[in-house]
């Protein structure tokens, strides 16, 4: 009987011959919360900030409150709530008044 000699080179070429494909990586779909949470952060309210402005050079602290109150009213809470978005509504605030 004869014996059959296996090679290192035969091995490599037998594994060769068994290449497989992976499959298609499936697109992660996020959850209806992560969704949320990214479009809030994508959104700003622009709209509403500038017509807030409307006539307005200054504001105090309490029409400051009020403005983020009317902000987290309208679906804006993740902005208002941190202090980064707080301060971006600051930032739009200040650079898009009416100087007089």
């Amino acid at each position: 009987m004869a014996e059959k000699k296996t090679t290192a080179s035969s091995k490599l070429s037998a594994a060769s011959k068994k290449r497989v494909t992976p499959a298609p990586a499936q697109a992660a779909t996020p959850s209806k919360a992560a969704t949320k949470v990214m479009k809030a952060a994508v959104e700003f309210p622009k709209e509403h900030l500038t017509s807030w402005l409307q006539g307005r050079t200054r504001w105090g602290h309490q029409e400051w409150l009020e403005l983020l109150a009317s902000l987290e009213k309208g679906g804006f809470q993740e902005l208002v709530s941190s202090e980064a978005g707080r301060n971006s509504v600051g930032a739009f605030l200040e650079s898009n008044r009416v100087q007089h």
